[in-house]
């Protein structure tokens, strides 16, 4: 029987137009146990400016997440 805390579950998200970008910023405020890596989107501005906002990285590809 393991006594530690376990390791967060790291998540990215596909998508940050208005629903996945609200997504993004609940997983990576509200949700216990989850740690938000990285966010992609095919508009890249979009998704620097959703990485910077929430303190992530912006990923080059979906394959990347």
């Amino acid at each position: 029987m393991s006594t530690g805390a376990r390791p967060p579950l790291r998540v990215g998200v596909l998508g940050t137009g208005r629903i996945g970008s609200m997504h993004a910023e609940l997983l990576a405020q509200r949700v216990d146990g989850v740690a938000l890596t990285a966010v992609y989107d095919a508009d890249t501005d979009a998704a620097n400016r959703v990485a910077e906002r929430l303190g992530v990285s912006a990923a080059a590809s979906p394959e990347e997440i």
